[in-house]
């Protein structure tokens, strides 16, 4: 939506300047420039019904494991957590500008720009994954996990792990001295978790913008954590 603005807005002033100096009107480029605030309504009422999906997703009586509903990825929208039936809590992404959302919206791959999500748990406890250098626009990236204010992990995905693993989208996350490693293909939306060579997890697409994870007993300390990893590493590859 903010592309079509945008252009609306340097295709306008431009129309604009035309007009004055040389005097030329042309209805046909008029009503294309017109084109762009209109797609960018109709934008703006599909980003809407995506908000209102992802607040009030309830699993159905099927689902097993971790899921959630991740269809809109740019905006500081509210979304849910479940465990089965279980409510865990909610999380979303923020911003620590609000022409950051606008610039991120912009971009082919929105989830590389700004990317910060906040976890608010039924149990009290407050999880952050705080994006470390906000100005870094290299491919290394590095997150800070807090809990409760506390800082309890970090997350990377620089090349030199990257390699390890045949370019394929990487990320390893460690949390209270545990490592874990995500990978997944180029293609397809399935992704594994390995904990000491042996994968102890799997998140894929359960259905259109339903994410779901589904974790080892032998790690289940470290699960809902895990959980919001995926989610970071769903949003950020664009999986």
């Amino acid at each position: 939506m903010s592309k079509l603005l945008l252009l609306f807005s340097a295709g306008f002033i431009g129309f604009t300047l035309r007009f004055i100096f040389i005097g030329e009107f042309e209805l046909n480029q008029l009503l294309l420039l017109l084109s762009f605030p209109l797609a960018a309504i109709l934008i703006y009422f599909i980003m809407k019904w995506q908000f209102n999906k992802d607040r009030n997703y309830h699993p159905d009586g099927q689902t097993h494991g971790f899921t959630s509903r991740f269809g809109d990825r740019v905006s500081s929208s509210i979304k849910q957590i479940y465990y089965g039936q279980t409510y865990l809590g909610s999380y979303r992404r923020e911003y620590t500008n609000r022409w950051k959302r606008i610039v991120a919206d912009m971009m082919k791959n929105p989830g590389i720009w700004y990317l910060n999500l906040s976890f608010s748990l039924t149990n009290g406890d407050q999880i952050t994954f705080q994006l470390k250098d906000e100005k870094n626009k290299r491919s290394d990236y590095e997150w800070i996990i807090h809990k409760n204010g506390e800082q309890v992990g970090f997350v990377q995905t620089n090349q030199a792990i990257k390699s390890k693993s045949n370019m394929k989208p990487f990320m390893r996350l460690t949390y209270r001295g545990s490592i874990y490693d995500y990978d997944a293909p180029i293609v397809g939306a399935r992704t594994e978790i390995h904990y000491q060579d042996e994968i102890i997890a799997v998140g894929d697409r359960i259905k259109v913008s339903i994410l779901g994870l589904k974790v080892s007993k032998n790690v289940e300390h470290d699960a809902l954590v895990l959980f919001m990893g995926y989610l970071l590493f769903v949003c950020y590859f664009g999986k």
